[in-house]
């Protein structure tokens, strides 16, 4: 009887340090992985503040992007203004724009007028010596306009 004695004694001591070796391995673990959240918290940290930075660096760029662009509009502004203000007040300021602009809008009513009359995009094009494409594409475009306000 002895012996189950100091057998259940000598395995309670096992036991305890079986125990002892496990909560010293918990604790090991539960450091590294404190350890290791710091670090992560650390670089998170370190990455956020990073972000801000090239986040500002780019905003400045941005700023000095829009100023050179609005410095480029109020040259080009002035620029026209002087082109207005030296031609006579009675004659009127064409751009180059404007007047291809002008000259596409008389192709147009030309067309328009050809094509009321009954002429086909083939006659209208040879007769203004338009591209046949654009003329197709003024003639849909009016059969659309007239389609709508029915």
């Amino acid at each position: 009887m002895e012996w189950v004695l100091i057998g259940l004694f000598v395995l309670a001591i096992l036991v305890n340090i079986r125990s002892f070796v496990l909560l010293n391995q918990l604790k090991q673990q539960k450091s590294r992985f404190d350890s290791e959240t710091a670090d992560i918290y650390r670089n998170l940290e370190m990455f956020t503040a990073d972000i801000e930075e090239k986040n500002e660096e780019l905003y400045k760029e941005f700023l000095v992007h829009i100023e050179n662009k609005e410095a480029q509009f109020n040259e080009r502004l002035l620029e026209l203004e002087e082109k207005l203000g030296s031609q006579p007040n009675d004659a009127p300021v064409v751009d180059e724009d404007i007047a291809s602009l002008d000259a596409g809008f008389e192709d147009n009513k030309k067309v328009e007028t050809l094509h009321k009359q009954g002429f086909s995009p083939e006659q209208i094009a040879k007769v203004l010596r338009l591209e046949l494409g654009k003329t197709e594409l003024i003639v849909n475009m009016l059969n659309r306009k007239r389609s709508y306000q029915k």
